[in-house]
């Protein structure tokens, strides 16, 4: 890295820092970029802070917390994040939610935006010198949105493949082992569709041979509990909570398929993880999650929303031979090692700094 670079401030701003796809990004750019440049920061400006997923944040990067309650109008956060903004002088302010620029006053440094997801509002988007997309997906929805911003790119999230462990499993095991992972928001990520499509596969199928792991918290957990319950999935499915990514890094191989059923995906980081450790994803038909699977070489993939097509596509995995299962899997791993390393969204987002 040049002289420039390494002398550069850079200051990451986000909302809440609780255990999800954003904040393991937000986790692994701080800690690479600590290496590089004098001073790194991380402000996070509600109360809302997953512990746990803070401890793993190097040592050496400045952590401010400013402990807002969400939805506060009170002035002090937004007076104390202004005066934290102005003592440390970041050349670089990168926002992870679109409406912290509204909140910043005096600080000179460029703004910059990643956008996580889908459905963002994109009223201040033009503020930020720019704004990154985590896929086409998400350029797309936001230049849809906003006809007159110029200032988006694509900057794909990355997986530190070194980390994820995988191992050649053979033909299914009994029983089939099937993972979700993702926050428990039915009405983002689907896990009521997979449910149903699950009592499908014990009534329609008559396959009873099979578990189900659903890893993950969020305000949807009762409901689908109970869904559970009242389809008579109580043997095949439990509920395995909050796993941080170590666990997941370390156990997502033990499975024989992934399964995803998202009404609404940004870029599908477990996706990504899946295809690393050799595990076959069966995903929505959601332009980011086909990205990823290239739109079913190395992936299957049913229509969103649909329960019986993700019941068949399930069907179609199993139905399907050792040889082109381990064929797809090998090339899945092969093209997330090459196209969605951590090392290429890292170096990536420095060199858009030393541009800035």
């Amino acid at each position: 890295m040049s002289e420039t670079v390494t002398k550069k401030v850079i200051a990451h701003v986000t909302f809440s820092f609780t255990n999800g796809g954003t904040e393991n990004v937000i986790v692994d750019l701080v800690n690479f970029q600590v290496n590089i440049f004098p001073v790194v920061m991380l402000v996070i400006i509600n109360n809302a802070v997953d512990e746990d997923l803070l401890k793993q944040v190097d040592a050496r990067v400045v952590v401010i917390r400013l402990k807002r309650s969400p939805g506060s109008r009170s002035p002090m956060h937004v007076i104390r994040l202004n005066r934290i903004l102005l003592t440390y002088n970041p050349d670089v302010i990168h926002a992870h939610h679109e409406k912290v620029i509204s909140l910043i006053y005096g600080a000179s440094g460029k703004k910059i935006l990643t956008v996580h997801a889908t459905g963002y509002e994109v009223g201040n988007m033009h503020k930020y010198s720019k704004v990154i997309g985590i896929s086409p997906a998400v350029e797309y929805d936001v230049k849809a949105r906003s006809t007159n911003l110029l200032n988006a790119a694509i900057m794909p999230n990355g997986v530190d493949t070194g980390k994820v462990r995988s191992r050649w499993l053979g033909n299914f095991k009994s029983p089939l082992k099937m993972v979700q992972i993702g926050r428990l928001v039915h009405s983002v990520k689907g896990q009521h569709i997979l449910l149903s499509a699950l009592h499908q596969l014990l009534t329609v199928h008559k396959v009873h041979d099979f578990e189900m792991h659903f890893v993950g918290e969020g305000p949807s957990r009762e409901f689908l509990e109970q869904l559970c319950h009242s389809l008579g999935l109580q043997k095949q499915v439990s509920f395995l909570g909050l796993k941080d990514r170590d666990w997941i890094y370390d156990n997502l191989c033990e499975y024989g398929l992934l399964i995803q059923p998202s009404l609404e995906e940004g870029f599908g980081l477990a996706i990504a993880e899946a295809m690393a450790a050799n595990v076959l994803s069966v995903v929505a038909d959601l332009p980011a999650p086909m990205m990823l699977i290239e739109n079913g070489r190395l992936g299957y993939y049913f229509e969103k929303g649909n329960a019986g097509s993700c019941a068949a596509t399930i069907m179609e995995v199993i139905n399907s031979s050792q040889d082109q299962r381990q064929k797809m899997r090998e090339a899945a791993r092969e093209h997330v090692l090459t196209h969605y390393s951590l090392q290429t969204m890292n170096e990536a987002y420095v060199s858009l700094y030393n541009a800035s």
